[in-house]
């Protein structure tokens, strides 16, 4: 029963979202400069692969903003980190805090969604993010969220997800 009544608010507050949504012009012909990156923290691995990649990205002249999603307090990383964790989450899985707040009111370019399981408040995030561009991994009704997906196993490695990903995009863009 606690399930259902938690759907109905996670509906409402989606419909909320997309009320207030301004109509976004068509994709633009400009490179991608800024990204976001929305990821699930599973392991120290998986912080330590995006870290790279942001820091990656950032050298080659990308203004890039991560916001990770840790299950549990111990995976947490550092405190400075834009990390969020299931306390922070309300009852709608709209998340609580300034920092997932502030990824949400950040405008992007392109939102990457790369996650193990795709939590409703993930789902909610990348809903309610704007973005010209959203690409994430393949999900069952993935396509209500993302304009592109990837189909690569949710199991494997952020290295191959994110290799997965650059290719697509680039395949995508000489086409």
């Amino acid at each position: 029963m606690w399930g259902g009544i938690r759907r109905w608010l996670f509906l409402k507050a989606l419909a909320e979202v997309k009320r207030k949504r301004s109509p976004k012009p068509p994709l633009h012909q400009n490179p991608m400069m800024d990204i976001h990156i929305l990821y699930e923290i599973t392991s120290q691995a998986d912080y330590d692969i995006v870290s790279s990649w942001a820091s990656q990205l950032k050298k080659s002249g990308k203004k890039v903003y991560t916001l990770g999603f840790a299950r549990s307090p111990g995976l947490k990383p550092a405190e400075n980190d834009n990390i969020y964790t299931l306390k922070e989450v309300g009852y709608n899985f709209a998340p609580k805090s300034t920092k997932a707040k502030e990824f949400l009111s950040t405008h992007a370019d392109v939102l990457v969604v790369l996650c193990h399981q795709f939590h409703l408040h993930m789902k909610y995030m990348t809903f309610a993010h704007d973005s010209y561009f959203k690409i994430g991994l393949k999900f069952p009704n993935s396509e209500t969220y993302f304009h592109m997906t990837v189909d690569t196993d949710t199991d494997a490695e952020y290295n191959q997800v994110i290799q997965n990903i650059v290719m697509s995009i680039n395949k995508l863009s000489n086409n």
